[in-house]
């Protein structure tokens, strides 16, 4: 008994996960991708921004950036109360 099993996109047999058409049809896509990117760019939604105009990632990392500010103030200044 073979231990041949089909290919996960189509209904060839394959001892892989893909059969080698699938593969190279695969491949030839993911290549075009960044192609396909630039000539969609321009037609592509503008990322979400925050209301300051920050993306959610940069608001974010403001935020933490903040507090750990605040957070050395405040040590800041319990060091100076017990001088």
């Amino acid at each position: 008994m073979s231990n041949t099993t089909l290919c996960g996109l189509c209904t060839h047999p394959d001892d892989g996960h893909l059969c080698r058409h699938c593969t190279l049809t695969l491949r030839e896509h993911l290549d075009a991708l960044p192609g396909l990117y630039a000539d969609l760019e321009d037609h592509l939604a503008p990322r979400a921004t925050t209301s300051t105009g920050r993306t959610p990632a940069a608001a974010r990392t403001a935020a933490l950036l903040r507090s750990q500010a605040s957070a050395a103030g405040d040590r800041s200044t319990a060091n100076t109360r017990a001088a």
